[in-house]
């Protein structure tokens, strides 16, 4: 199962803003577009990587 579909299953704060880069599945282009939007941002970023699918148990 894929992590991006699970990410809708959560209810989150509407204040909180969540991306995610679709073109790449891992950490090297997962962790450059974090480093990229944590720059241009004052805001508090994370990633939220690995395998979701334990939560479709």
């Amino acid at each position: 199962m894929n992590s991006l579909r699970i990410w809708n299953l959560f209810h989150l704060d509407p204040s909180i803003e969540c991306y995610s880069n679709v073109g790449a599945f891992g950490i090297d282009g997962g962790m450059s577009t974090l480093i990229g939007q944590s720059i241009v941002t004052d805001k508090l970023a994370y990633m939220i990587i690995g395998d979701l699918a334990f939560f479709m148990i």
